[in-house]
């Protein structure tokens, strides 16, 4: 049963970070991780426990430097409003890549929308 009601607090984390309501996202997270444990489940839980974390405190800036240099570039084209279409023709990659560049830099930056790794990338600067 824990790893059953692990599963349903990642899932009910995933739709309180959609809802904006990062605290409570966080607090899913955490309870999750401390369910499923070290396993792959529990390691992702806590891994979007700490992105929600970060969230809650607008993203960080200091782990720009965690980016590699094509996921800062991929950041820098969606700072300047490109769409992922734009971005991939530019990089000559598909969009698809680049989807997967995005969820690794909202990932590491702690953010979950464009608007919030513009407003990032604009303290980082």
């Amino acid at each position: 049963m824990a790893e059953q009601r692990g599963h349903a607090l990642l899932a009910r984390g995933h739709v309180l970070l959609a809802r904006s309501l990062p605290a409570e996202a966080t607090h899913c997270y955490d309870e999750a991780y401390a369910l499923l444990g070290e396993t792959a489940a529990g390691m992702r839980a806590r891994d979007l426990a700490r992105t929600a974390s970060l969230s809650c405190r607008g993203g960080n800036p200091d782990a720009m430097g965690e980016l590699t240099p094509r996921e800062r570039e991929v950041a820098e084209l969606a700072g300047e409003g490109l769409k992922t279409k734009e971005i991939a023709e530019r990089l000559l990659v598909s969009p698809r890549t680049v989807d997967v560049h995005l969820t690794r830099i909202y990932s590491k930056l702690g953010v979950n929308t464009r608007a919030a790794l513009v407003r990032l990338m604009t303290k980082a600067a």
